[in-house]
């Protein structure tokens, strides 16, 4: 009796993990069944109120049966299949993956599709932030305090973002008054800056500068008892100031201001001790007085703030 009883309970095990093995087999569908397809299945994201705070949304079409979402091989939803939406809060920046299954109604998986996205990442300006080289930001949405300062010197700066909430900060190329430091050396040009969004807000001033030229060379005086005229060098071209455009989809609550400033050129040099020099100094003396130096020139700037506008230049 015991062998017996001992057969049954084995025999019963047996098919209890074969039906659980069933479960997680994907079965062929019913006929006249629409499965769901890889083509048919999609994510989105919607951002909270909060920063970095996203809602991803699955889509689908209605479907027969049931449709189960997991995540991590935990189950997050089981829903009629005439649900066609799920919702799930994420953390921006991250990269999320989901399975999505469609079950027939004796709850067998006739297909199941993997989803995978990127929930976009905000950005935060509140102080003064220098480029060290061509830079793209590609963020769902920044956020520029009143005491943010970007300064792009002569690099690329390109943005890219769903929504930008400006609260008074500047981004401009150089410093005002900013000039080569090295002597007879030209100013650089600004680099050229790209922002481009689907909605913008608030206050942002942009600056788009040159680099002053640098202070000319010194002049050296002349052999002992010469009455020869001895000429300092000419300061260094002014850079021109750096390409500018925006393109917003939404920007009706912007309020930019937009100014554009070329570098100026350098000074011609002084005399001999004019930088700072303890002796006098010694080269060749230059006859000739030399052409000054040259302003730069004014960068392009392209603005639309709407997306039924077309672009004004200058």
């Amino acid at each position: 009796m015991l062998d017996k009883i001992t057969f049954l309970i084995i025999s019963t095990l047996l098919l209890s993990s074969c039906a659980n093995e069933l479960d997680h087999k994907q079965e062929e569908p019913p006929s006249g069944v629409r499965i769901l397809s890889e083509s048919q299945v999609h994510i989105s994201f919607t951002p909270n109120d909060s920063a970095n705070s996203y809602q991803a949304i699955i889509t689908w079409p209605e479907a027969q049966g049931t449709i189960r979402i997991l995540e991590n091989s935990k189950v997050l939803a089981t829903l009629s299949g005439q649900f066609t939406s799920y919702s799930v809060p994420v953390q921006g920046g991250t990269e999320v993956s989901y399975l999505v299954e469609h079950l027939s109604t004796d709850n067998k998986i006739i297909s199941s599709v993997q989803i995978l996205g990127t929930v976009p990442k905000d950005l935060f300006w509140d102080k003064e932030t220098t480029l060290e080289q061509d830079t793209i930001i590609n963020a769902g949405r920044i956020y520029i305090s009143k005491d943010a300062k970007i300064l792009t010197k002569q690099f690329n700066l390109t943005i890219i973002a769903d929504t930008i909430k400006a609260e008074g900060g500047l981004i401009t190329n150089f410093a005002d008054g900013e000039s080569q430091k090295a002597i007879a050396t030209n100013g650089l040009k600004g680099g050229n800056i790209s922002i481009s969004a689907q909605k913008a807000s608030g206050n942002l001033a942009i600056e788009m500068r040159g680099q002053n030229g640098g202070e000319g060379k010194s002049a050296v005086m002349g052999a002992f008892g010469s009455t020869q005229q001895c000429f300092s060098g000419p300061g260094g071209n002014g850079g021109n100031s750096g390409e500018l455009k925006i393109d917003i989809a939404d920007g009706t609550t912007l309020a930019l201001l937009v100014n554009r400033y070329v570098g100026m050129k350098g000074p011609n040099g002084g005399a001999p001790w004019s930088h700072g020099k303890d002796t006098i100094t010694t080269g060749t003396c230059q006859t000739v007085k030399p052409q000054p130096g040259t302003d730069g020139t004014f960068g392009r700037v392209c603005i639309k703030l709407r997306s039924t506008d077309t672009f004004e230049c200058r």
